[in-house]
């Protein structure tokens, strides 16, 4: 059994040396000078770099360190731009805003790139949720014959709850129990670029599993289940990585509306709790049907014909698009108020663990008091004994238990007396000493945990 063990153990490691081999250089592009068109910029950023892998991870630089993850983009499609050069020049935008921006800038740098669609464990979500909408865009760029995946968006930072000293206050002065959910983002640059493709899909997962770039495919199921469940199925399939199959690249150069139309059936099949693929299916389908019948260029049917069949569709993407709504909004409801119900939960606890604090912080301080106090006695005492021990001399002592004047050194009863009082003195000192230590240290203790407390 144990040899197994380290059998398996071996293997993994060498998996993981051998994608290993990709070193992420996170300062190339960073000091570049670049002016206010995309198209310059992706140029001067790559002046002198020859180097596919470097070229793509100037700009992925870039990119994190100047374009910001907009969080009130997300839900307002009105936010969101079509023209990479609107994100460049603004600086910030969705995480499929900034997708875009990696795939144009590598395309004037002779790279090939796409966006990827797919779902990610955001804060919100528990083990065991159910994912139905992706709600998250990120990149795989074509390097050296080999797809390698990127996330900018992450790459510049991360999302999470925020709620400022202001509104604290006024959510106490209401005894409010609820904790706001305004998100922002925060900025932290972190290394989302040519990852193995088995690491990334703890984190995210594509729509479309041909994206995973392995050969085996993960259920969206054991991703719902959380990091744990993922890891158990990396480690059946170390040699997994499939980067370079040929209906990527084809998928890449399709437009948007040639990939949805499709991946759409592959995507629904991978994930039947997202309905709505299929209805973007049905509404490109309609919208090339009326394409036709303006241009009053097709063979195949009448224009009645084409008028009609362009209704069917969209009357099925309707049709899809409510029975999405149907599945998602009792899982919503259901999922809200169980946020609600950890939200409350969670400022429970916080001011139980408060409260203990503050106990713990006044206790603190009276051992730390109380220690003081003794190391005080201590230091009293200490001195006592010095002093004592400064008194104390051969002589005087001789006098006072003899009554007789010194005797000659020679002596050997007065030798021996001289050298017990010498070790007397010597343990009086040491005992001082260890008072005077054992008295610091209860001091210096008391006020650390003092000031942990206080900072906790």
């Amino acid at each position: 059994m144990l040899g197994k063990s380290i059998f398996v153990g071996i293997l993994l490691l060498i998996g993981i040396s051998a994608y290993g081999q990709n070193i992420v250089d996170t300062t190339v592009g960073l000091n570049t000078r670049v002016g206010n068109d995309y198209k310059k910029a992706s140029v001067k950023l790559c002046t002198d770099i020859e180097s596919q892998r470097l070229k793509a991870n100037a700009i992925f630089n870039w990119i994190t360190h100047n374009i910001q993850y907009h969080i009130p983009a997300i839900d307002n499609i009105s936010l969101t731009a079509s023209n990479p050069n609107d994100i460049y020049e603004r600086r910030w935008g969705t995480s499929a805003d900034i997708a875009l921006l990696f795939i144009a800038m590598c395309k004037e740098v002779n790279l090939t790139a796409t966006d990827i669609e797919g779902y990610t464990h955001e804060w919100f979500y528990d083990k065991g949720d159910m994912l139905m909408l992706p709600r998250h865009t990120w990149n795989a760029v074509l390097i050296d014959n080999k797809w390698e995946l990127a996330d900018a968006a992450f790459g510049a930072g991360y999302v999470a709850l925020y709620e400022s000293s202001l509104q604290k206050i006024k959510r106490r002065q209401q005894s409010d129990s609820t904790v706001n959910n305004r998100q922002r983002f925060w900025e932290k640059y972190n290394s989302c670029f040519m990852p193995d493709p088995r690491e990334f899909r703890i984190t995210h997962l594509p729509a479309d599993p041909v994206w995973q770039l392995t050969e085996h495919k993960m259920p969206v199921e054991l991703f719902e289940k959380g990091i744990d469940a993922i890891k158990q199925y990396n480690t059946k399939y170390l040699f997994d990585i499939k980067r370079d199959d040929p209906q990527l690249l084809r998928m890449a150069q399709m437009s948007t509306d040639e990939r949805i139309d499709d991946n759409a059936d592959r995507v629904y099949k991978y994930n039947a709790n997202y309905l709505a693929a299929l209805g973007l299916k049905q509404t490109i389908e309609g919208n090339a049907l009326l394409t036709l019948y303006n241009r009053r260029d097709n063979r195949k049917y009448s224009f009645e014909d084409m008028l009609n069949l362009a209704k069917e569709k969209f009357i099925k993407a309707l049709d899809y698009h409510k029975e999405q709504y149907k599945l998602f909004k009792p899982y919503y409801d259901e999922f809200n108020n169980k946020n609600t119900l950890k939200n409350k939960d969670a400022v429970s606890n916080l001011r139980i663990l408060k409260q203990i604090g503050k106990l713990n912080t006044n206790k603190c301080a009276t051992y730390r008091d109380a220690s003081a106090k003794n190391a005080a006695n201590y230091q009293t005492k200490s001195n006592a004994l010095k002093e004592t021990a400064n008194q104390l001399n051969p002589d005087s002592v001789i006098k006072a238990l003899t009554g007789i004047s010194q005797r000659k050194g020679t002596d050997a009863e007065l030798k021996r007396l001289t050298d017990s009082i010498d070790k007397r003195q010597n343990r009086i000192t040491l005992v001082s000493e260890s008072f005077n230590k054992l008295g610091f240290e209860i001091i210096g203790r008391a006020s650390e945990n003092y000031e942990r407390l206080q900072q906790w």
